[in-house]
């Protein structure tokens, strides 16, 4: 009989396995959006386009630096969310009218900030209806007067703009950019292996050309050796493929 529990595990193994994977997540994903470009709409096709980026190693690189760096990046969208809730408590409690309706609720406050945090020059304080205070202020429950939601709204569009807009920003560029160079110096180190280095016996371009000259040294070695290797291999499996039969 099929255990339920065992059945989820193995879906949740195989959910993580998609995801972790990021050539098995391009290629789910390339059937998924054929059959929905198929039988629903044409603009789904759009995702095969990058297949032209996959042709490209450098272009590849930028990808996988986002890809690798998933983890790193989603705990930094849960940063930001947070900082914005944190901010958005005190712009909804202190001068909720500056948002032009659009902070009715502590949720649709949140959606506006994180909504217009890029969208607007100067962040959400460039979104912000100056700084307009109702008469009765005073008594509507704030116990604060208008001077004192003015140095509010002062203090909130700075703290915004440097702790949500720009170090956000710059730990998510930091972040994929130090991806990006850590993949490029092994991308640089694979190739100068794969030109400079026999891949068979180890040595190098450099000592090989002293020791067999130049002429024929890296590369008299790499054509002899990896010959040689074939034809040894060819052997062996036709040796036992005649040992077997017999």
């Amino acid at each position: 009989m099929l255990n339920p529990f065992n059945l989820v595990k193995k879906l949740i193994r195989t959910a993580l396995s998609i995801i972790s994977d990021f050539y098995i997540l391009y290629y789910f994903l390339y059937g998924i959006t054929a059959v929905l470009g198929t039988f629903i709409h044409p603009v789904f096709f759009s995702y095969h386009l990058f297949d032209i980026v996959l042709q490209f190693p450098e272009l590849k690189i930028v990808l996988f630096a986002i890809f690798d760096t998933l983890n790193y990046l989603s705990l930094t969208l849960f940063l930001f969310v947070l900082w914005n809730y944190f901010l958005m408590l005190v712009a909804y409690y202190y001068f909720p009218e500056q948002f032009d309706g659009y902070c009715s609720s502590t949720i649709e406050c949140l959606i506006t900030c994180v909504d217009q945090a890029f969208k607007s020059d100067g962040g959400l304080g460039g979104f912000l209806d100056g700084y307009t205070i109702p008469d009765d202020v005073e008594g509507d429950g704030r116990m604060m007067d208008k001077s004192t939601i003015k140095k509010v709204r002062f203090a909130f569009d700075h703290f915004y703009n440097v702790f949500v807009v720009i170090i956000m920003v710059s730990i998510v560029s930091g972040i994929i950019i130090d991806k990006f160079g850590e993949m490029r110096e092994e991308q640089d180190e694979y190739q100068m292996d794969k030109t400079n280095k026999c891949f068979i016996c180890g040595k190098d371009r450099e000592i090989l050309d002293k020791a067999l000259g130049v002429k024929k040294g890296f590369r008299g070695h790499i054509m002899v050796t990896f010959p040689s290797i074939l034809i040894n291999q060819l052997s062996l499996i036709i040796t036992c493929g005649i040992i077997c039969s017999t």
